[in-house]
């Protein structure tokens, strides 16, 4: 052993990972990595930029191919399998979804499947569904990621009223654009003011939406909404845009709401930064 070897023999993993793509880092890194169960100390020591080293991601993905998944995935915790999905290459990500099913995080499961896997995103889907409390950034999550032709595959598995309003925080419009009148509709009905509990985007709703609720279920749905838009940033609310006489014919009939209305309008006046 020469005298470098020596020196990067008393290294620890980390101080290795930091010293890596050199030579001897490499050489080091190799040797000290070389069976399964060793993966869990790698892992908590590597970075993103190491991601980008070839012959290091080639070295991880050969240890992982002579490896049982099961075993992999008890040696480690659940909490670095995001790290762990950046050295996949395409054919252990596959192992990992054909092997580890059962076993694998919501969230990992989710990085391993493709957008266009109808049965494989339906499955994460109902396994968030499942839960007591679905978290309605992972519903969106999943709506945001399936392709476009199959959203209404999934939004026809929400099983509980609450959660359809986790339509209106899909980002990706292609996919909101699948969603017809009727459920975006539903889902501003089960809006809930905005408590920082739900993402921060909302999409911009028709404001005819408004107009096919019933008095209070109207000011109550654009209380919620309008809780969602930031204020005095020029923002446009209704898409396609509307006039301030155009919002304003939404409160003709909400006369005995008299508090609630004041508070809506004023809330929408100091979105748009109309004084």
């Amino acid at each position: 052993m020469t005298n470098v070897e020596q020196v990067f023999e008393k290294m620890s993993l980390k101080q290795i990972v930091c010293r890596l793509p050199g030579k001897h880092a490499t050489e080091a890194f190799k040797k000290r990595i070389n069976k399964v169960n060793k993966l869990a100390d790698f892992l908590k020591a590597a970075n993103r930029q190491t991601q980008s080293l070839k012959n290091i991601k080639e070295h991880i993905n050969n240890v992982i191919n002579d490896s049982n998944i099961n075993e992999l995935l008890k040696s480690m915790d659940s909490k670095h399998y995001s790290t762990l999905y950046g050295w996949l290459d395409q054919s252990n990500r596959n192992r990992f979804l054909k092997e580890g099913k059962g076993k694998l995080s919501i969230e990992f499961l989710f990085n391993l499947t493709d957008s266009s896997d109808l049965e494989g995103m339906k499955d994460i889907f109902q396994l968030i569904l499942s839960k007591e409390q679905p978290k309605l950034s992972q519903i969106t999550s999943v709506l945001n990621k399936i392709n476009y032709k199959n959203v209404e595959d999934l939004i026809k598995l929400i099983n509980k009223d609450n959660l359809y309003s986790s339509l209106l925080f899909i980002s990706n419009k292609t996919n909101f654009d699948q969603i017809s009148d009727i459920l975006k509709i539903k889902a501003v009905l089960s809006l809930k003011p905005n408590q920082n509990e739900y993402p921060t985007y909302i999409q911009s709703l028709n404001l005819n939406l408004f107009k096919t609720l019933n008095p209070i279920q109207r000011l109550n749905a654009l209380d919620a909404y309008l809780s969602y838009f930031p204020k005095s940033m020029q923002i446009i609310v209704f898409n396609p845009e509307s006039t301030i006489e155009e919002f304003n014919l939404l409160f003709k009939d909400c006369s005995e709401f008299s508090d609630l209305k004041l508070k809506i309008i004023d809330t929408y006046h100091k979105i748009i930064n109309e004084n």
